[in-house]
């Protein structure tokens, strides 16, 4: 696939002479490749089969808990969408304003993991058939942001040339 073709690319790059700079941006690449295959094998293995098990069995999230994946996905989607435009424009900042959201993530996910127990605690049926599925996709959909936080640390460093 495309992680194939790509690594094919960056092995005749190797095989020219690189400058340092060069080399670093290369590595930094190569590495971006990775975090975008695994975010994929994640998506495609993990959340969508999730998914796809819940609508087998006819088995629903609850309000609440359809509610807050949705808004933790579309910080997923924010973060993801501010990624792609700082590898697009190379823009360092852009990358910066991405990691300084991690914290913000982190604690988004802490209170959806919280609100969840609190409506298992309270027996709420729908919670309880769908706990694993929703703390799942929680702990999907956070290994995502993660691969977006190291995806832009990557590009400060190989952008970010020392003078």
């Amino acid at each position: 696939g495309l992680c194939d073709e790509l690594r094919g690319y960056h092995v005749r790059l190797s095989q020219k002479n690189l400058g340092r700079t060069q080399s670093r941006e290369k590595n930094g690449q190569m590495s971006i490749v990775d975090d975008f295959r695994q975010m994929s094998d994640e998506i495609g293995g993990d959340i969508e089969h999730r998914a796809r098990v819940l609508a087998e069995d006819g088995t629903h999230f609850s309000g609440a808990g359809y509610e807050e994946l949705g808004t933790y996905l579309d910080f997923t989607l924010d973060i993801h969408r501010d990624t792609v435009a700082a590898m697009q424009e190379r823009d360092v900042a852009k990358a910066r304003l991405v990691r300084k959201r991690k914290d913000e993530g982190e604690d988004h996910e802490h209170s959806l993991r919280d609100s969840h127990l609190e409506r298992l605690d309270a027996g709420l049926a729908e919670s309880i058939e769908t706990s694993t599925a929703h703390m799942d996709m929680l702990t999907g959909y956070r290994q995502m942001g993660r691969h977006h936080f190291r995806i832009c640390r990557l590009l400060e460093d190989f952008l970010n040339v020392p003078d």
